[in-house]
């Protein structure tokens, strides 16, 4: 081949070289540009709300719990069936057994619940600089509010215009695990802050007190998010002096509204929050019932010498304690006493029969439960166990996520909300609304690391307004269309105690991942307050409140574990089934009352 066909042939084969290279070049960009669409697909639907409808009802003569989703919106699940003594199973691990079982309570001992367990925290802390100096006396008693006060003792931890000073987490455990209310500093008469921890004891005994820096300097809330100050972030260590060991005895005088007293169930008003958001420190606390380490401990596990992720879900593989949250003065149902001993009834079945506000022998009814993953957890664990062994009635439920929440989703609410008015086949059916909305709002509106997503979705700059005041606004939309809505009942559950850290456990820490403040019980805890106000003023008398905050606060031991591997990933926000648990049984109770008052009150209770 002379040089001018070698020469030829040369570009004639670069050429088609360059045409392959282009074509894979525009294949690449073409693969990438459609994994970018993909993600941003996946990433908005994942942001929307899912209705999803499910259907409960008895097969042939057998108690059989059918879970599965509407065909017209989701695909099946599987099907979860549960006879008599599959619900007896499900009892024995998700409450307290029967009390002849069970007759005494245990007591928790120094170093049983975990503390510090290896979260990356700051190196910089002004723990040091806090002393405690009082306190009412080394023996408080039952019944009584007990306080100990800590002193800033440098001008470096004073409050000022940029400090509006340090944040604690108290706890105590002994015979029952409570938590402590912690004020805002006092300046005293020598210039120093001053800063009041409350404990209320209502079991006597020997008791730890951990009081926790969690951090040494905090904004107001109403700051956030922070535009050119950076985020405090949680530190978690144990200030001087403790923990400290007291001791709880028995009031002088004889009171009737004390532990173990004749209790009969709890009544609307007990399990409700009043105008007092801390009134549910004094109404109950977490009572331990059983411990792998006391002396002839129950299998409840169908092996007790073998460890497994369920083992570990409900305490048995873990800790090896059981706690069940328990008021003072009244009793709440648990799962064996939902059905009756002698007839074999449940008493939903009996509930309907005879409802005065439903009408008497309506067979169906719906729950409508709106807001995030925590309430997807309690919508999920109400049908497990507390719906279990029901025979005679449909019941169809509704879950409404506020993933992102209300500001991106209110919208989304009242469609789907509505759409349940105006349906033909929802025609006469009764509804009961259950929701709640915080820790999605508090995450997206006051954490600094969603300023684009703020400005880019919801059209709004840092530097013009306040995350806690846009709440506000925001849940009192909420509120006045649920307040209108057409439902026989309507309950509002606090936002749980998000993003706690001191007494978690199990959990893969990165050792350079640090928690800003936004996260943290703080900011969930001035969520609620908001979220009181905007109620209490609301004029809406028909919407009860109940607690989900101060019953999780005492429990970051009880969350959420869902895989083999224990990653963190939503698990600060999970809580557990014990704590799900209590929830669920609080709120079935005041459905109860609602609805088929006389039905609870003639149901035999169990102490």
């Amino acid at each position: 081949m002379n040089s001018s066909v070698r020469k030829q042939a040369f570009w004639r084969n670069g050429r088609k070289g360059h045409s392959f290279a282009v074509r894979i070049g525009a294949l690449r960009k073409c693969i990438v540009l459609s994994a970018l669409f993909l993600i941003f697909i996946y990433i908005k639907t994942s942001r929307r709300i899912i209705l999803r409808d499910h259907v409960f009802k008895s097969i042939s003569e057998i108690p059989i719990l059918r879970d599965h989703v509407s065909k017209s919106n989701h695909p099946e699940i599987p099907i979860v069936q549960c006879d008599i003594e599959c619900c007896r199973k499900r009892s024995l691990l998700s409450s307290r057994p029967p009390t002849d079982d069970y007759p005494a309570f245990l007591d928790l001992y120094p170093g049983e619940l975990p503390g510090y367990t290896g979260w990356a925290r700051p190196e910089h802390t002004l723990v040091n600089l806090f002393q405690l100096v009082k306190s009412d006396g080394n023996n408080p008693q039952v019944g009584q509010d007990w306080r100990i006060r800590l002193k800033c003792t440098s001008e470096k931890c004073a409050t000022s215009s940029m400090n509006r000073g340090a944040l604690f987490y108290a706890r105590a455990y002994g015979p029952a695990v409570i938590p402590g209310y912690v004020t805002s500093p006092v300046r005293d008469e020598g210039g120093q802050d001053i800063y009041t921890i409350m404990l209320h004891f209502l079991d006597e005994g020997a008791y730890v007190v951990e009081v926790v820096l969690t951090f040494s300097e905090s904004y107001a809330f109403e700051d956030y998010p922070l535009i050119s100050q950076k985020e405090p972030s949680y530190e978690g260590y144990m200030v001087q002096g403790f923990p400290m060991q007291v001791t709880v005895t028995s009031a002088a005088t004889a009171d009737a509204n004390l532990p173990n007293s004749p209790r009969a169930w709890c009544t609307a008003e007990q399990l409700e929050l009043g105008d007092n958001i801390h009134q549910q420190i004094s109404f109950a606390r977490w009572r331990v019932y059983d411990k792998n380490s006391h002396s002839l401990p129950k299998s409840r596990t169908p092996n007790s010498k073998v460890v497994s992720l369920e083992g570990y879900q409900h305490g048995f593989n873990s800790l090896g304690i059981k706690m069940d949250y328990l008021p003072a003065t009244c009793s709440v149902i648990r799962q064996h006493e939902l059905m009756n001993s002698t007839s074999g009834e449940h008493i939903l079945d009996a509930c309907l029969n005879a409802s005065t506000v439903l009408g008497a022998g309506h067979k169906t009814f719906r729950l409508i439960f709106v807001g995030d993953s925590v309430m997807d957890l309690q919508h999920v664990q109400m049908w497990q166990d507390m719906m279990c062994g029901m025979k005679n009635f449909v019941n169809v439920h509704t879950l409404i996520r506020t993933h992102g929440g209300i500001k991106m989703t209110i919208d989304n609410v009242k469609r789907e909300m509505n759409s349940l008015l105006t349906s033909g086949k929802n025609a006469g059916e009764k509804r009961i609304v259950i929701f709640n909305t915080g820790l999605h709002d508090l995450d997206k509106l006051c954490a600094h690391q969603w300023a684009w997503e703020r400005k880019l979705r919801m059209n709004i700059t840092d530097d013009n307004f306040s995350c806690v005041e846009m709440y506000r606004k925001n849940f009192q939309e909420l509120v006045n269309f649920i307040g209108s809505y057409d439902a026989s009942v309507k309950i509002f559950r606090t936002t749980t105690a998000g993003w706690h850290k001191y007494g978690n456990y199990g959990f893969g820490w990165p050792p350079d991942c640090s928690q800003p403040f936004p996260f943290s019980t703080h900011m969930t805890y001035r969520f609620n307050e908001v979220a009181l106000e905007v109620i209490k003023t609301s004029g809406f008398d028909n919407i009860h409140i109940l607690d989900g905050y101060w019953l999780t606060l005492s429990r970051p031991d009880n969350t959420q574990v869902k895989t083999e591997r224990n990653e963190i990933g939503a698990h600060l926000v999970h809580y557990g089934p014990e704590v799900v648990g209590v929830m669920n049984r609080q709120l079935f109770m005041l459905i109860l009352h609602d609805v088929c008052p006389m039905t609870l009150a003639r149901w035999p209770s169990l102490v």
